[in-house]
Parts: structure tokens; C-alpha cells; sequence
């Protein structure tokens, strides 16, 4: 496969798989306290995106014996984050509304 093609999927494919992963990470009742509490890396979705970005690019990288795969982090991480503030969006949640004049 074309090395810059390899290296598109991989971003696209982990970009967009990461915001789920960190969904999962944190459903459990003992990261939910951490969540709440603002324990790092679990309360911060830089973090975790970070975190959990560079690992999968790390693991696809070595899996495929593809070094070049290492560049598809810088990608992968700014779509991650993208795809999780829309995930993590209220649902239904309309803009703030002007408050009344006194």
C-alpha cells in the first residue's frame, strides 16, 4: 500500500476511533468519581485524547511494522478531539439565550 495512503487511513481511522475509547474508559463508576473530582488525565479531554491517540498510533505502528505510521499522531489527535466535543455535546442543547434587561 501507498506509504501516504497507509498513513491517511491510520489517522482517519484512529482519529475517529479515540473519542469512543475515551467514552468507554470513563463509564466505569470508579473513573466517574475521578471524572468528577478533576483527577488527571481522566478529567481532561486533551489528555486522554492524547493518551489514548499516541498508544493506538504506537500499537498500529508496531503491529503493521510500519514505522511512518507515527506520523498519522498529529492528525489523529486534532480529529480525535473534534469527533469527542461532538460527542460529549448536551443533546438537544440550544444556545445560551440573552439575558433580560433590568
Amino acid at each position: 500500500m501507498n506509504p501516504l495512503l497507509l498513513v491517511l487511513a491510520a489517522a482517519f481511522l484512529i482519529g475517529v476511533s479515540v473519542p469512543g475509547l475515551v467514552v468507554i474508559l470513563r463509564a466505569p463508576d470508579a473513573i466517574q468519581a475521578l471524572v468528577r473530582a478533576g483527577v488527571k488525565p481522566w478529567a481532561c479531554d486533551l489528555c486522554m485524547c492524547l493518551w489514548t491517540t499516541f498508544s493506538l498510533v504506537a500499537l498500529a505502528a508496531a503491529s503493521l511494522g510500519e514505522p511512518r505510521v507515527l506520523l498519522a499522531a498529529g492528525p489523529s489527535y486534532t480529529l480525535s478531539l473534534l469527533v469527542l466535543r461532538v460527542v460529549q455535546a448536551p443533546y438537544g442543547a440550544s444556545s445560551p439565550t440573552k439575558p433580560p434587561d433590568l
